[in-house]
């Protein structure tokens, strides 16, 4: 397991079985569950819920390398890594 696997474990995610690239937490077991996945240098973040009314509502953000990077480094300078 990678240092990343585990850290995504922390969180509550498991790897995907049928895609070692991806993780997923579900949320709320068949009402709730969001998903990272990493592909050709995007990272998909996508969320998966019903409203009240049953209807399937999908969120879905796509994060590149250099999103990423501006990210890591806000974090930095909010101290948020230490």
């Amino acid at each position: 397991m990678s240092k990343a696997d585990k850290m995504f474990e922390e969180l509550g995610y498991k790897k995907d079985d049928n895609d070692e690239n991806s993780y997923f937490n579900v949320i709320t077991p068949f009402k709730h569950q969001s998903d990272i996945t990493f592909i050709d240098g995007d990272i998909i973040i996508s969320k998966t819920s019903y409203d009240r009314n049953g209807n399937l509502e999908n969120e879905t953000i796509y994060l590149n390398e250099k999103i990423l990077q501006a990210i890591n480094e806000k974090v930095k300078e909010l101290g948020w890594n230490e």
